[in-house]
């Protein structure tokens, strides 16, 4: 599902990732595990196609490069900080929704997943973080994309 092979990063005259290659079968859960400035983030930054790098990344076969609109329909992203504004979480899951053209029944759906139902219409800026990153789980489920970063 994803393949990445020989990937490198350079920012100005800083190598962030140097020969960098795994591969990820359907179905698998996979981990990136290291200390900060390790390139963890940078990986998924070159999986999203938001930052340019040599080497190949591929997500369903499809070159993040060359396919962006097709390798990015099949992934869906968790940031570590998401910006909700002042919005409840229905109001920002509508957004997202009707942004990438998904049928607006999915948010009930999604909310319950993630056991924010009962907070649906709570403004998120009263949200733990816990609740917020729920919030944030809830979003990228929405498409029901086959990868999820």
């Amino acid at each position: 599902m994803i393949d990445l092979s020989n990937v490198v990063l350079r920012i100005g005259t800083n190598t962030i990732l140097h020969g960098v290659s795994f591969c990820v079968e359907k179905g698998e859960s996979v981990a990136l595990v290291g200390p900060n400035g390790s390139g963890k983030t940078s990986i998924l930054r070159c999986l999203l196609g938001l930052a340019p790098f040599e080497g190949q990344a591929t997500i369903g076969g499809h070159d993040v490069l060359r396919q962006p609109l097709e390798a990015r329909s099949l992934t869906a992203y968790l940031p570590q900080r998401a910006a909700f504004g002042d919005s409840t979480p229905v109001e920002a899951l509508t957004f997202v929704a009707r942004l990438r053209r998904l049928d607006l029944a999915l948010i009930s759906r999604v909310l319950s997943e993630v056991g924010l139902t009962e907070h649906a219409r709570e403004r998120v800026r009263t949200f733990s973080g816990g609740m917020q990153q729920r919030l944030s789980l809830a979003v990228a489920l929405l498409s029901d994309a086959p990868v999820l970063l």
